[in-house]
C-alpha cells in the first residue's frame, strides 16, 4: 500500500537530530578534554612549584643546620654595618666562635649569609652585605629589579617608609635552577632565612600590670611603648596563644600597617637553646649554684677551676672575679693585646652575688612581718689583720673608692695597694668583698645653725654674748621591701675646715671655729666663700654621733637629732620625733660679740663647711 504523504521526511528529521546530538556531544567532550588538560597542566605546574619551594625549604633548613646548628655559632644581621648596601640590612650572617687554630681564643670566622645564591662562594663572602640588592619600591609595591632574583618579603609583609627611602624593608634572593633529566631548566627556587634572635617577642605577659607598684617588678620587654604598637594588651593571656605573625591582627586595636611596620623587629615567639657559644655544649646550670654550702661552693669547679680566680686574697682567700685576667682579644680580625695581667683586678666577686642571693636565709617572721638584721660588708675595716686603724682602713675594700694609682676612668684596680700614698701604711694586696652589706643608707644630712644672743648690763658698755646652737639631722632610709633591725651605729663628721662667721652692721666679720674660738677676719662677703675672704681654722675635732638601735619599716626614712649634749667627741642621737630644741641642741661655748652696741644693730651669721662625712 502506498505511504501517506504526511509521514514522508520523518527519517530525515530523526537522522539530522541524531547527528546534531552527536556533534554536540563531540564538542562537549572536546571542551572537557581541553579543560581537563589545562587543569592538569596547571596542577602539574603548581605541584612542580610546590616541590621546588619544598626543595628550597629543605635546602634552607639543611644550610641553616649545617651553618648555624653547632653550638659555637653566632648570628647577626647586616644592620651591624654602617655602610651596608640597600636592602642588605636584613640579611642574616653566621659566625663561628670555635677555636680552630688552637690559640685559646675564639676565631670569629665568618661562615656565610643565609640566602640562596647560584654560586655558594658569593654567600660565603662577607662583603656581600655592602652590595646593593636588586630590590626596589615600584608602583606602590616592593619588586625585584633583576629577573634573576625573586621577591621573598614584599608589601604583603612589610611597608615602605617614605621618610627613609634608602631603608628598604623588602628582601630578595637569587633564583637557583632545577634541571630535569635532559639537563634543561624546568623551574627555580629561592630562599632566605630571617634572624628571629634580633626580634622582640610579643608572647610575654606583664606580671606587674595589675599590681599597685609596677616599678618594683623586674624589667621586661615593653612592646606597647613602641609606636604604633600601643594596641598590645600587656596583661592579656591571648599573647601566649599567638601561633604566627598573621595572628597579630586579631589583637584588639591592631592594624595591618602597624604589624607590617615592625615585621623585622617583632616576632610572635622567641625560643632558644641554652648552649655555650664559647665552649660548645649546654651552658652550666647555675640554678642551684648559690644554694651550695660553703665547703661545696669552694670545692666546685665554678670556684676551684675558675679562670677568674683571685688566689690568696687577704682575709677572704680564693675568690672568683666577674671578669677575666690577662686575656687577648681579636677585634675585626686584628690581634689586639688587651693584657690585664695578675697585677690588676676587674669587677666584683661572685661571692658577693652569692651572699646577696642567700640573704633570704637570714629573714625572720616571713609569714607575718619579714624582718632582717642589718649587717656590714665583709670583710669590714675591723676584719683587717693590722695593728692600727689607718692600716686596717688603708688596705680594706674602702680604699678602692679613692682610686689612687689609677686613671680617673679606669675600670680596674691594682692588686697591690701603694701604702706610701696613704698615711704611711705598708704595701699590701687588696682584699675583695665577699659579703654584701644590708643596711639603711645615709640619704641626707643637714645642719641647722641657730644663734642665741644675751647681754650683760652690769658692764659698761653693755656686753653682748652669742651662743651658737648646732642641730645636725641625720636621715637614714630603708630601701628594701622588708623590715630592717639595726644595732647601734655611728656617724662620723669631721669638723675640720668648719667656720662660723658673723658681721655687725656689715662691718669686719668675725669667725668662730668649731672649738669655740673667735677670730677677727677681714673682707667677709656672704656670697663669696672662697679666696682670701675665708681662712680655715686648724684641724678641728671629729664629731661622733651615736645612732641608737632602730627598726626601719620597708621604705621608711628615720631622722635622728642630738640627745642634749655639749659639743664633744661622742654625741648620742635620738629619733627626731622626740627632739626638744631647748635642751637637745649642741651648744658651742658663749663668746662675747664685738661691735654690738644696741639691739638695733644688724647682725648676720654664716656657717661654712668643706670636709667629709662617713657613716
Amino acid at each position: 500500500m502506498p505511504s501517506s504523504p504526511q509521514r514522508q521526511g520523518f527519517a530525515l528529521v530523526i537522522a539530522l537530530s541524531l547527528m546534531a546530538f552527536v556533534l554536540l556531544l563531540l564538542l562537549s567532550l572536546s571542551s572537557l578534554v581541553r579543560v581537563e588538560s589545562r587543569s592538569a597542566k596547571i596542577s602539574q605546574s603548581t605541584l612542580a612549584a610546590r616541590q621546588n619551594a619544598l626543595l628550597g625549604l629543605q635546602e634552607a633548613l639543611g644550610t641553616l643546620q649545617q651553618t648555624a646548628g653547632p653550638d659555637q655559632r653566632i648570628t647577626a644581621t647586616g644592620s651591624l654595618w654602617n655602610s651596608h648596601g640597600k636592602g642588605a640590612q636584613h640579611l642574616m650572617g653566621v659566625w663561628s666562635s670555635a677555636d680552630e687554630d688552637l690559640d685559646g681564643l675564639p676565631d670569629g670566622t665568618f661562615q656565610r649569609w643565609m640566602l640562596s645564591q647560584k654560586n655558594s662562594s658569593t654567600a660565603e663572602n662577607i662583603g656581600l652585605v655592602q652590595n646593593d640588592q636588586p630590590v626596589g619600591f615600584i608602583g606602590n609595591r616592593y619588586a625585584n629589579t633583576d629577573e634573576d632574583y625573586v621577591l621573598l618579603v614584599g608589601s604583603g609583609s612589610t611597608i615602605y617608609d617614605l621618610g627613609e627611602p634608602d631603608a628598604l624593608q623588602g628582601v630578595v634572593a637569587q633564583k637557583k635552577p632545577v634541571t630535569g633529566n635532559s639537563g634543561q631548566t624546568e623551574g627555580n627556587y629561592a630562599w632566605w632565612v630571617g634572624d628571629e634572635g634580633v626580634k622582640a617577642s610579643m608572647a610575654f605577659i606583664n606580671p606587674s600590670a595589675r599590681t599597685p607598684s609596677p616599678t618594683m617588678s623586674m624589667p621586661r620587654v615593653s612592646l606597647e611603648v613602641i609606636d604604633p604598637l600601643d594596641f598590645i594588651p600587656s596583661d592579656d593571656a591571648a599573647l601566649l596563644k599567638l601561633q604566627s605573625p598573621s595572628d597579630f591582627i586579631h589583637l584588639p586595636g591592631a592594624t595591618s600597617d602597624a604589624i607590617k611596620e615592625h615585621f623585622h623587629s617583632v616576632t610572635h615567639q622567641s625560643r632558644g637553646v641554652q648552649s655555650s657559644t664559647r665552649n660548645g655544649g649546654l651552658k652550666q646550670d647555675l640554678s642551684l649554684l648559690f644554694e651550695m654550702n660553703e665547703d661545696s661552693w669552694k670545692a666546685s669547679d665554678f670556684v676551684a677551676n675558675s679562670p677568674t680566680l683571685y688566689e690568696n686574697a687577704p682575709v677572704v682567700g680564693d675568690v672568683p672575679l666577674l671578669f677575666l685576667l690577662g686575656r687577648e682579644q681579636k677585634i675585626d680580625g686584628l690581634d689586639v693585646n688587651i693584657t690585664v695581667g695578675d697585677n690588676k683586678l676587674y669587677g666584683p666577686t661572685w661571692n658577693t652575688l652569692r651572699d646577696y642571693y642567700r640573704s633570704y636565709k637570714a629573714v625572720t617572721d616571713r609569714d607575718t612581718n619579714p624582718t632582717i638584721q642589718a649587717r656590714p660588708a665583709y670583710p669590714a675595716v675591723s676584719d683587717m689583720p693590722y695593728g692600727t686603724h689607718n692600716e686596717r682602713w688603708g688596705h680594706s675594700a674602702s680604699r678602692q673608692t679613692w682610686r689612687w694609682s689609677m686613671g680617673p676612668n679606669s675600670p680596674n684596680v691594682f692588686k697591690q695597694a701603694n701604702g706610701a700614698q696613704f698615711w704611711g701604711t705598708s704595701d699590701q694586696a687588696f682584699v675583695r668583698s665577699s659579703g654584701v652589706p644590708i643596711t639603711p643608707y645615709l640619704s641626707r644630712v643637714t645642719l641647722q645653725v641657730c644663734l642665741e644672743v644675751t647681754k650683760n648690763t652690769t658692764t659698761i658698755p653693755t656686753t653682748y654674748y652669742g651662743k651658737w646652737i648646732l642641730i645636725p639631722v641625720v636621715c637614714l632610709h630603708n630601701p628594701y621591701s622588708i623590715r630592717i633591725n639595726t644595732n647601734q651605729s655611728r656617724f662620723l663628721w669631721s669638723m675640720r675646715k668648719h667656720s662660723i662667721l658673723y658681721s655687725v652692721n656689715r662691718a669686719r666679720p668675725q669667725q668662730q671655729n668649731s672649738e669655740g674660738v673667735l677670730v677677727n677676719k677681714p673682707g667677709f662677703k656672704p656670697t663669696d666663700l672662697t679666696g682670701s675672704s675665708i681662712h680655715w681654722i686648724g684641724e678641728g675635732p671629729e664629731a661622733e654621733f651615736i645612732i641608737p638601735p632602730s627598726t626601719f619599716e620597708p621604705g621608711e626614712v628615720l631622722a635622728f637629732t642630738p640627745e642634749g649634749s655639749n659639743w664633744g667627741s661622742s654625741v648620742p642621737m635620738l629619733n627626731a620625733d622626740n627632739f626638744d630644741f631647748y635642751k637637745d641642741g649642741l651648744y658651742l661655748p658663749a663668746q662675747p660679740l664685738e661691735n654690738i652696741t644696741s639691739t638695733d644693730d644688724e647682725f648676720r651669721s654664716l656657717y661654712t663647711s668643706n670636709d667629709w662625712v662617713k657613716f
